[in-house]
């Protein structure tokens, strides 16, 4: 049988039919501005990109929602939304309970309702804010369930049941899976160690937690499917989870392991991108508290242990970490994992595989160039530094628009810090495809970032500026500063995903991340 087909053409073909939708709701935006702003010449709206030689700063219009002033609300407009009853922040995503609109970045759930709380860094504050001040949000549900009628194939037609009858067949299918995930997921997040779990998968090494690795194994090959751009349901019955997934195994909780963190903090990855946010963020929230029980926050300099094992720790360890701080940010929650000073733990090492085993006996020297576990170490400390900018952006939606530049301008300087592979700009024709895609989604999160910081100073403007009376904290230097700049990093993340699909990578992984 040949291998496991992926069918490039249907994703191109819904990418296509992606740009072309965003292209038509770009017509309706351009054709709402001239009707809101008469005469504006929208390509004097559009600016250059910052820093590059020849580019401009943005020009802020006069008053873009002019058309809106008698209805626009005198009060801040980027503050918390609430349902309406004591019991709307109660949510199910399970059957026919699941909202239609909720999706794994948390862009869609306008209305509060069933959605869980979703703070103001969410993806969905933007539109919310807009909502608030009198501007028509369509969220209707039509529109989602006509989109789904051009669904992706799925796990069980691309690999056709009278296909499964033979062993063999089955073999290479989780074959092709396991290759998936390490292809694809595994060099962003680094969590499970191959070559371990592959001789554990042929029964050549033991496996400490069998319970545990079996669901391990089953979010792998899950993940795996999700990285080809397959639809993964009905995944368990497939490859038979009803006797070796998750559906059975709630004992487990009643024990910690490593390979217990492994599975459920990838579980929550993969069940947030499957759409279900609020579920995947209570497997996220388990595998941050099963790790500190094992103490992965802690490096124990004492503790008489191989390299190997003190190293996988540390790798587990930071990568809750990481998914942990990211899926925080993204709902606007706080952020679980313990902070700077009840952590000690050391960050995981920049070498190859081959250099570090379950039978080095000495630590390896540290590779000056790029590794798997380059990007971990990066995004490790990101967060370092802006988990308490974002804590305190979080305390607070009226900070002083000096305090955010000061926390713009330490972001520029740590970025400068980046070696040169993770820099805009970087080409390197012979650089592993995993090193293009990580420099993509530094640069998506770096931008991303900078514009939660800057948006409430923009919004508090505009929402005044309609009113036709703006409060002395938003006519200063320092706020008109942090407006251009919020309209600027929005600008980069559209350069930056035009320039990753340029590339023709074409992979559902991080085309999801791009979208």
């Amino acid at each position: 049988m040949s291998a496991f087909p992926i069918s490039t053409n249907v994703f191109r073909n819904r990418c296509c039919r992606y740009v072309t939708s965003l292209e038509n709701r770009l017509q309706k935006l351009e054709a709402k501005c001239s009707e809101l702003i008469p005469g504006v010449d929208l390509e004097k709206l559009a600016p250059q990109t910052p820093g590059i030689p020849g580019s401009s700063t943005w020009e802020l219009p006069t008053n873009p929602w002019a058309a809106h002033t008698s209805d626009a609300p005198s009060h801040p407009s980027y503050t918390d939304s609430f349902p309406r009853i004591s019991t709307g922040f109660e949510w199910s995503e399970q059957g026919d309970a699941l909202n239609q609109l909720a999706d794994g970045m948390a862009f869609l759930s306008v209305n509060p309702e069933g959605a869980g709380y979703l703070g103001t860094s969410a993806n969905v504050a933007l539109l919310r804010s807009l909502h608030h001040n009198g501007w028509t949000i369509d969220s209707s549900v039509s529109r989602v369930i006509d989109s789904s009628k051009t669904a992706k194939p799925s796990l069980r037609e691309a690999w056709a049941w009278s296909e499964m009858t033979h062993d063999a067949d089955l073999d290479q299918l989780i074959n092709t899976l396991v290759d998936s995930y390490f292809r694809n997921f595994h060099t962003r997040y680094p969590i499970v160690h191959e070559a371990t779990f592959r001789a554990q998968a042929e029964d050549l090494a033991p496996k400490p937690d069998p319970e545990s690795w079996l669901l391990l194994r089953h979010v792998i090959l899950a993940i795996g499917g999700w990285c080809m751009g397959y639809d993964t349901k009905g995944f368990d019955e497939l490859l038979g989870a009803k006797t070796q997934g998750w559906s059975r195994n709630t004992s487990i909780l009643s024990s910690g392991s490593l390979t217990l963190v492994q599975a459920v903090a990838l579980k929550g990855h993969f069940t947030q991108r499957q759409n279900n946010p609020n579920t995947g963020w209570n497997s996220s929230g388990l595998a941050i508290r099963i790790a500190i029980s094992l103490g992965l926050h802690r490096e124990f300099p004492a503790w008489n242990i191989s390299v190997f094992d003190r190293e996988m720790r540390r790798r587990v360890g930071w990568c809750v970490f990481v998914m942990d701080a990211g899926t925080a940010i993204t709902f606007g929650r706080p952020i679980l994992w313990p902070t700077d000073g009840m952590m000690d733990i050391k960050e995981p090492m920049n070498v190859d595989d081959e250099k570090l085993t379950s039978t080095t006996l000495v630590a390896p020297e540290e590779s000056t160039g790029s590794t798997i576990y380059s990007h971990l170490i990066w995004q490790i400390q990101f967060h370092q530094l802006t988990n308490s900018m974002y804590t305190r952006r979080m305390a607070s939606f009226d900070l002083p628009a000096e305090e955010i530049l000061e926390m713009d301008s330490k972001i520029s300087v740590w970025e400068k810090t980046l070696p040169a592979y993770f820099k805009h700009g970087h080409v390197d024709p012979s650089e592993p495809e995993y090193i293009t895609t990580a420099r993509c989604r530094l640069l998506w999160r770096l931008a991303c970032f900078r514009i939660m910081l800057h948006t409430p100073l923009l919004l508090r403007w505009a929402t005044e500026k309609s009113v036709g009376v703006l409060s002395p904290q938003a006519d200063t230097e320092a706020a008109r500063r942090c407006r251009e700049l919020c309209l600027e990093y929005a600008h980069l993340t559209v350069k930056y995903t035009e320039e990753y699909f340029s590339l023709h990578i074409f992979s559902p992984m991080h085309d999801w991340y791009a979208m």
